[in-house]
């Protein structure tokens, strides 16, 4: 039998080890467009990243596990106060999140080529 701590513990655990898991907490986290969230998690993140948050696009220079430009990555930092890190995947989820409600995720602000 487990007690609180153990529990506590082994959920901590799950949570930084599981990169998804860590991208749908930002996400939800922001709670923007929290309708999207899935469709990020299934389509969107394993399309353009699969899920390697190191992830670079040598032609666009789009970083992370939802392939962010810089200029973006920039912008979001500036527009909701905080400087993210892009390899980390609650910050991705977080700014994915944001931006869903800057511009059209299906269309050439967003996501176009995985949605």
């Amino acid at each position: 039998m487990f007690g609180l701590a153990e529990i506590i513990s082994a959920s901590i655990l799950l949570l930084y080890s599981c990169i998804p898991c860590q991208f749908r907490y930002g996400y939800n986290e922001a709670g923007y467009n929290l309708k999207l969230e899935r469709h990020f998690v299934e389509q969107v993140v394993p399309c353009e990243s699969k899920w390697d948050r190191f992830a670079v696009n040598t032609s666009s220079g789009a970083k992370g596990l939802a392939q962010f430009l810089p200029s973006t990555w920039i912008q979001i930092s500036e527009r909701i106060g905080y400087s993210g890190d892009w390899t980390n995947p609650i910050d991705q989820g977080y700014y994915t999140s944001y931006w869903t409600t800057q511009t059209n995720p299906a269309g050439s602000g967003g996501w176009i080529g995985c949605w």
